[in-house]
């Protein structure tokens, strides 16, 4: 894996593992892109440290560590809305008896925003209850925050009328990873921007890019590429999150890379 961000300097990084693998530019650059961090997940510690060391001579930093050695994400606990504090802030919980921990600013280890984009083709009922294809959608949303969309589980009900429908959903979901390894995780739509105080705006979706900017700011948390993306203005899409697989990649190399050895 690498050590570093290999987005930052990304025709750098390429350029170097299409000479350690003597592939074609075009595949070096794919294969940086598609490993969300990792370049090699299934081949032995020997050829691992080939890779490394060859790529150490390009001025490329990277390292190894086995599959069973890397540090698991916890389990996202989701989170609705906040209240500042002096030297954090304290989540709110879904739940009104919850009893949630402060979270100092130093905590805060990792800062990740994802998104994409599924297309649902689904036979859609009169009654509006929602098919498999849907249903899946919200499976993945509630993996990533807890959450899933209003209404979008249906009842019993038998079905009235049937016909096709197809759409597109987009799916926007952060997270904050701390030190200690847990992650809190909310979505635009379900959270409560008050704790921005005068700073708050109009809509959901501008307001989740000012409250990922801001625990960015006030923390020393590492960036992921959505998170990065929000930061620069730019869409979320420019991160080109395929699927729930790919955001968790990049997790999961944010928590290691600097345990690779």
């Amino acid at each position: 894996m690498f050590r570093e961000f290999p987005f930052d300097q990304r025709e750098t990084v390429s350029a170097a593992v299409s000479r350690v693998y003597g592939m074609p530019p075009f595949d070096a650059r794919t294969k940086v892109r598609r490993g969300w961090g990792f370049l090699e997940r299934d081949v032995s510690a020997a050829e691992a440290q080939l890779v490394c060391n060859a790529l150490a001579e390009q001025g490329i930093a990277a390292g190894v560590l086995a599959n069973d050695a890397l540090r698991k994400p916890s389990a996202p606990q989701a989170i609705i809305g906040f209240t500042p504090t002096d030297s954090g802030f304290v989540p709110q919980l879904p739940s009104p008896t919850a009893q949630p921990r402060p979270v100092a600013w130093n905590e805060i280890a990792i800062v990740a925003a994802g998104g994409f984009s599924e297309e649902v083709v689904r036979r859609e009922t009169a009654d509006h209850e929602p098919a498999r294809g849907a249903q899946l959608i919200g499976v993945g949303l509630f993996l990533m925050t807890g959450f899933t969309t209003p209404g979008l589980f249906g009842g019993s009900k038998p079905s009235k009328e049937e016909k096709p429908a197809k759409r597109n959903r987009t799916i926007t979901f952060g997270q904050l990873v701390t030190a200690g390894g847990d992650i809190l995780c909310f979505a635009p739509e379900h959270f409560d921007f008050s704790g921005l105080g005068a700073q708050k705006l109009v809509n959901a979706s501008l307001n989740f890019r000012l409250l990922v900017s801001e625990f960015a700011r006030l923390s020393a948390a590492r960036a992921n590429l959505g998170a990065r993306c929000l930061l620069g203005n730019q869409s979320i899409a420019l991160a080109g999150y395929q699927s729930v697989k790919d955001f968790e990649t990049e997790l999961l190399w944010l928590l290691n890379a600097s345990a690779a050895g």
